[in-house]
């Protein structure tokens, strides 16, 4: 979140599930980034007790367990939408819709107002 390119009105993009929520560390309830759940489950699968990651990102071993079995976290974005930023970084949910990859030819998100 804190690399994202923001345009000169101050919005961004963020992945949406297909009911229009914010997937991710863009949820709002969202303790840990995609890179931390990506190390989570790349330790795991290494070998690296869940107990041990666990203490490692402050959660519970019942959460990394969650994580590493796709029961938390399992969500990928299917379209973006266009988000205000605050002052403090956190997203606010702005009124401009944007379109799924799948709509376009080219991959890229494309925005409508």
């Amino acid at each position: 979140m804190s690399d994202d390119i923001i345009d000169l009105k101050g919005t961004r993009l963020i992945g949406v599930s297909e009911h229009g929520i914010p997937v991710g560390e863009e949820h709002p309830r969202a303790k840990l980034t995609d890179d931390a759940v990506e190390q989570i489950r790349q330790l795991c699968e290494q070998g690296t007790p869940q107990r041990a990651v666990a203490r490692m990102f402050g959660i519970s071993k019942g959460a990394v367990s969650d994580i590493v079995s796709f029961r938390r976290r399992a969500a990928y974005p299917v379209g973006w939408r266009r988000v205000r930023i605050k002052m403090n970084g956190r997203a606010l949910i702005g009124p401009v819709c944007v379109s799924t990859e799948e709509d376009n030819d080219n991959g890229d998100p494309e925005v409508s107002a």
